[in-house]
């Protein structure tokens, strides 16, 4: 399907698209090494929101060589959802459905502001 946004992480690119899923690329050698799935529509935002060493699971992360520190990402789609994904496992650990209609903007939020953007 068609990419409709992508976010950078470190070595790591985040695209989402018309087939309603997020993929995970390794901008070293291009290859696909994800595909996250949970919207039932199409993906249109993508947000990378910073490191969570202990936030998903609770533990430090790995200390193997070449392993990355666990990051938060979040995704928007035309579902009306959003959702948070930790990097450590790649799953969602939160949905919000605050939108009667598509959620088609994020960005990373500042002190006592919203992370969500849509249309009414």
């Amino acid at each position: 399907g068609s990419v409709l946004c992508l976010a950078a992480a470190g070595d790591l690119l985040l695209s989402g698209g018309r087939d309603n899923t997020i993929r995970v690329w390794d901008t070293d050698t291009l290859a696909c090494r994800r595909t996250l799935q949970g919207h039932k529509h199409d993906v249109l935002s993508l947000a990378t929101l910073g490191i969570a060493p202990n936030l998903c699971s609770g533990q430090p992360p790995p200390a193997a060589q070449g392993s990355r520190v666990p990051f938060l990402f979040a995704s928007a789609s035309a579902d009306g959802s959003a959702r948070l994904w930790c990097s450590r496992d790649w799953v969602c650990f939160h949905v919000f459905t605050p939108a009667s209609s598509a959620v088609n903007g994020m960005r990373p939020p500042r002190m006592n502001t919203s992370l969500l953007g849509h249309n009414p």
